[in-house]
């Protein structure tokens, strides 16, 4: 079968897009190479990301990252914005801070957002202090790997990935991130037999193409426990004591492979068209599992994107937890878009019996008085229990539990929990 035949006939920007994104970065990278002459700090200036790499996809808003790489130490986020700031006010336009491990900068200019990250400049990998200190490795690596052939094949892989929703490790997705797709077509030289390699595989699979490891055993024991948790386990090929995939969740993966399953199976191009989740489709699916749907929307008061999401998922988990008490998770959808809001639909099915968790033995007085509302409270494990009554309207429940637990929610971030009808 000719799989080629259902993808996308265009996934890369053309030609005359790239010679103007070219034309645009070169603009603002003189800009702030400029600011670095005049405040005289010791660093230089590289373009990152899948442009630089040669794997940006194609869509009607582009981003472009810009690396600068200090030779000095300090708060390098706070060296960056009088670059920043000075650079903005030579191209007449705004920047922002924005928030993460280590802060950065964004501004629009014509039309394309551009991401100014600070990073140290380092000879080695493992004198990184940040993951982004690895960026400059990484665009070496990928550009020298990567043929035209190659680079349309990861701009394929991206596609599916993006409209299947498992593209971004970002923690609202924990999926594949643009350079652990890159990896992979070079690891398996097309996407086709990325998919095949994955349809059927078992976690965990362990992937280190440069050997950075003399057997899979090696890397099991070398790794720390906190980069072993994922499906796959993919060893930077620039740095042995990183894994490329630490952030994708098995639930992820998982939806991956039924997506690879399908597809492999009976290939369309749909596969490469986002579909919108409509609360409708997931109601009528819902009556056939004798459950209930319902649509919850979280929102937060905290900075839109990285910081947002990760509130955001946190405070979808913890609702998530509380449900499992009494009613099975058949479904579940949770879709973020760098807002200050996400919605999370959920297909819930009561369970035949509920369990009231209460508190520590150890904690005498607050058993005493769980022992008095819950007649048949039983011990296991060093904690008190308690059978209580099934609560058949999935609805109620939820919004119970925004009321029950809000002082919990608000400090998680979460600044309303509400239920759609």
């Amino acid at each position: 079968m000719n799989f080629a035949s259902f993808y996308p006939a265009r996934v890369l920007p053309d030609v005359a897009e790239m010679r103007e994104l070219k034309k645009k970065a070169q603009i603002v990278t003189q800009a702030i190479k400029l600011s670095l002459n005049t405040t005289k700090k010791k660093a230089d200036v590289f373009i990152g990301g899948s442009f630089a790499r040669g794997t940006l996809l194609k869509r009607d808003q582009y981003d472009i990252d810009l690396f600068v790489r200090f030779k000095e130490s300090g708060d390098l986020s706070a060296l960056l914005e009088k670059i920043v700031k000075q650079a903005a006010q030579q191209l007449g336009i705004s920047y922002q801070r924005v928030h993460g491990s280590r802060d950065y900068f964004s501004f629009m200019y014509q039309e394309v957002e551009f991401e100014i990250v600070p990073v140290k400049h380092i000879r080695r990998p493992q004198d990184a202090e940040n993951v982004t200190d690895l960026s400059y490795f990484h665009v070496a690596y990928v550009t020298k790997a990567l043929s035209k052939r190659l680079r349309y094949e990861v701009g394929i892989a991206k596609a599916f990935c993006k409209a299947q929703k498992v593209y971004g490790a970002e923690s609202w997705i924990g999926g594949f991130s643009g350079y652990a797709l890159e990896c992979l077509i070079i690891q398996y030289g097309s996407f086709l037999s990325m998919l095949r390699a994955f349809a059927g595989a078992s976690p965990p699979v362990i992937l280190d193409p440069r050997k950075h490891y003399a057997t899979k055993q090696a890397v099991l024991r070398n790794l720390q426990e906190g980069k072993l948790q994922s499906p796959i386990i993919f060893i930077d090929p620039t740095w042995k004591e990183r894994n490329i995939l630490s952030a994708l969740r098995p639930e992820t993966f998982q939806r991956f492979q039924k997506a690879a399953q399908i597809f492999l199976k009976k290939p369309s191009t749909s596969f490469f068209t986002a579909i919108p989740i409509k609360f409708e489709a997931v109601q009528k699916e819902a009556r056939k599992l004798k459950s209930k749907a319902v649509f919850v929307r979280l929102a937060t008061d905290r900075q839109a994107g990285a910081i947002a999401g990760a509130k955001l998922v946190k405070g979808g988990n913890y609702l998530l937890q509380l449900l499992k008490r009494s009613f099975e998770v058949r479904k579940q959808f949770f879709h973020y878009a760098d807002a200050q809001d996400a919605t999370f639909i959920l297909v819930l099915a009561p369970k035949k019996e509920m369990l009231i968790i209460g508190p520590p033995i150890g904690m005498k007085k607050h058993v005493s008085a769980f022992k008095k509302k819950h007649r048949n409270a039983f011990v296991k494990r060093g904690r008190i229990y308690a059978k209580g009554k099934k609560t058949h309207d999935a609805v109620t429940a939820v919004k119970e539990l925004a009321t029950q637990y809000a002082s919990i929610f608000e400090g998680m971030g979460i600044t309303q929990l509400s239920v759609e009808e």
